[in-house]
């Protein structure tokens, strides 16, 4: 069993849920999920998650606008392990400016199964 808070942020519902079901599978417990940047940053200034889970395209505030509010808003507390979720083939730990990288991962769903992502994740993540 995985009980590490974390935060799923994803603006398709269908991946969403396909992702939040295969982490539940794989031993997950304490899984939230936010379908925006504004919910992910209002869940950052309360809660502490481990693990964030980002998709770069989000619609309203953009996944690099709320990775910079992680290393630049006072309020928000947690440094999270980050596996960002992208389509964009450009994407990669440089173009996310100086964002300090030493805890992010860039996964591409356009050429990873979503199985290869939870395993990634769980692989990575210890278990209580």
């Amino acid at each position: 069993m995985i009980n590490m808070p974390t935060l799923i942020v994803e603006d398709d519902p269908a991946l969403m849920k396909a992702l939040s079901s295969k982490l539940s599978a794989a031993g997950f417990t304490n899984l939230f999920e936010a379908p925006d940047g504004v919910a992910a940053l209002g869940y950052l200034k309360l809660n502490t998650p481990k693990i964030l889970i980002l998709d770069l395209g989000l619609p309203v505030v953009a996944g690099k606008e709320v990775l910079e509010a992680l290393y630049k808003d006072k309020e928000i507390k947690s440094k999270p392990k980050i596996y960002i979720i992208t389509n964009d083939q450009d994407a990669n730990l440089d173009s996310l400016g100086d964002i300090p990288k030493d805890n992010i991962t860039v996964i591409y769903k356009w050429k990873t199964e979503l199985d290869e992502i939870v395993k990634l994740i769980t692989s990575e993540s210890p278990e209580d």
